[in-house]
């Protein structure tokens, strides 16, 4: 209403409504491939980049039983124009970007084939560097990080927790209810 309080994620929301524009969700998948300085004027360096680039084109992951290719385009940056730049200034980094179109349903599954690939690449070219930008891989990177972390926690809170409760009540009986509730409500918390 006119009279709420109005926070950035509603002011953000209204901006982009008012673009007036939407498009078809889809995704981009950044791979960013590093050498020496001027490594993209060296042949050997612009032949991996090619390699990789066929490699990812060319994937394909099954979806819905049909097998279906991953990207709809892939952007070579060695044959793109230099207003795209997907090539660094000093030439040692490039941009390989592919477009996967659809919601997070249809994207996760063709995603599988990409780090395949470019583990593939990086085990036959040390001397190089890769990394894979993409926000469905982050976000399962953020969600095991965090998870891990909360069972790493428990494994060491809890029978740091027991003992002094067990200190502190000084019978096992009156240690353990406490520390059952606790967990209960954990559980409860994290909807299992």
């Amino acid at each position: 209403g006119p009279n709420q309080r109005k926070i950035e994620a509603s002011e953000a929301y209204d901006v982009f409504n008012a673009s007036g524009t939407t498009e078809p969700p889809s995704e981009n998948v950044v791979v960013l491939v590093s050498g020496s300085a001027n490594a993209a004027a060296d042949p050997g360096f612009q032949a991996t980049v090619g390699e990789l680039v066929s490699k990812l084109s060319a994937a394909t992951a099954p979806l819905d039983g049909v097998v279906t290719k991953t990207f709809d385009q892939v952007a070579d940056p060695l044959h793109a124009p230099p207003q795209a730049g997907l090539v660094s200034p000093d030439l040692s980094t490039v941009r390989i970007v592919g477009r996967i179109s659809g919601d997070k349903d249809r994207v996760t599954p063709l995603l599988a084939p990409v780090t395949p690939i470019v583990d593939a690449t990086r085990a036959a070219h040390p001397d190089l560097t890769f990394h894979v930008i993409d926000s469905t891989f982050i976000n399962q990177d953020i969600d095991n990080l965090i998870n891990k972390g909360l069972d790493d926690t428990l494994a060491v809170t809890l029978p740091v927790t027991f003992g002094i409760l067990l200190l502190a009540f000084g019978a096992i009986v009156a240690s353990v209810i406490p520390l059952v509730l606790a967990v209960t409500s954990l559980l409860a918390a994290f909807g299992i």
